[in-house]
């Protein structure tokens, strides 16, 4: 038989190894409530970061010093548009006005236009000359009408108008060019007001409102193979040959009225580049087209020719 502390030494290991278990767990445990402080601790740190950013913008916003109004219809505060000294009116070109509602408006509050009505209005594509001819003999001069000069190229007295109205009032009809300008974008708009005590209807030019123009279409670029050209024509000088042909390509954009686009030359593979817009390219295809034709017309027409036997 074993002996009694034989048979106990094995039980006596597995108790020592069993008691060190624990601690390993509580090791681990230890472990991953570091981690986990860790990551919570770098996610406020990310937070007030953030937190910091917004309250420097914001201050950095109050520091402009932005005027600002209530309006007394929402009792919210609202932005004041900044005035351009040389015309009065707001730069962004907004209108100057507010009606009882806090609403946007051109018309004077202190307008004292007439009230009669006019049963129908038919102003169809008149220059806006017209259309102040016509409103001044239907309202029997009863207001004052001012017209802008020419600003460069732009004439605004001769913009066309094309309204039907019924049962409207000299300043509904104001309103409606207004409307007719916003959906158009055309840079124009009526403000009713006063010159003293006399009701005035003066048409802005409102250059902040002209739509930017489009911007350029991309450019292509296209190489072509002229050496059936080439070997029709006369002489051995591929530069100047391509020089030629380069001319025409020129003239013909030119003799259409289109903007001249750009052309390399490069005579060891015969060859010429145009670099435009794809009408600019297209043309200088079709022109070669054609040259390609007239040269096979005229060399059809020289083989035709009879041959003088000697």
């Amino acid at each position: 038989m074993w002996p009694l502390s034989a048979g106990r030494e094995p039980h006596i290991r597995q108790r020592k190894l069993l008691s060190k278990i624990p601690r390993h767990f509580g090791t681990l445990r230890l472990m991953q409530t570091k981690t986990k402080l860790k990551l919570i601790m770098t996610t406020k740190l990310k937070i007030l970061i953030i937190a910091s950013a917004i309250a420097l913008s914001t201050a950095s916003a109050l520091a402009q010093k932005i005027p600002t109004v209530v309006n007394p219809q929402t009792g919210l505060p609202e932005v004041v548009p900044q005035i351009d000294p040389a015309t009065g009116l707001p730069a962004n070109g907004s209108p100057p006005f507010k009606d009882s509602t806090g609403t946007p408006t051109w018309i004077d509050p202190s307008w004292s236009g007439p009230t009669n009505v006019l049963s129908s209005v038919r102003l169809e594509q008149l220059p806006l000359t017209e259309v102040v001819r016509y409103l001044r003999e239907q309202f029997k001069n009863s207001f004052d009408i001012i017209l802008p000069g020419s600003s460069g190229s732009y004439d605004p007295s001769q913009t066309d108008v094309d309204l039907q109205l019924k049962d409207v009032t000299a300043a509904e009809i104001f309103s409606a060019m207004n409307l007719q300008f916003e959906i158009d974008k055309t840079p124009l708009r009526w403000e009713l007001t006063l010159n003293g005590s006399r009701p005035t209807a003066m048409l802005r030019y409102l250059p902040q409102l002209v739509p930017p123009p489009p911007p350029p279409p991309p450019e292509t670029r296209r190489v072509f193979y002229l050496g059936y050209l080439l070997d029709a024509s006369a002489g051995t000088n591929e530069m100047a040959k391509l020089s030629d042909i380069a001319n025409v390509i020129q003239a013909t954009w030119d003799d259409t009225g289109m903007q001249r686009g750009k052309i390399n030359l490069y005579p060891p593979g015969q060859l010429l580049i145009v670099s435009g817009n794809s009408d600019q390219v297209d043309l200088a295809e079709q022109t070669l087209i054609a040259l390609k034709e007239k040269a096979a017309s005229e060399k059809t027409h020289l083989l035709a020719q009879p041959r003088i036997s000697k």
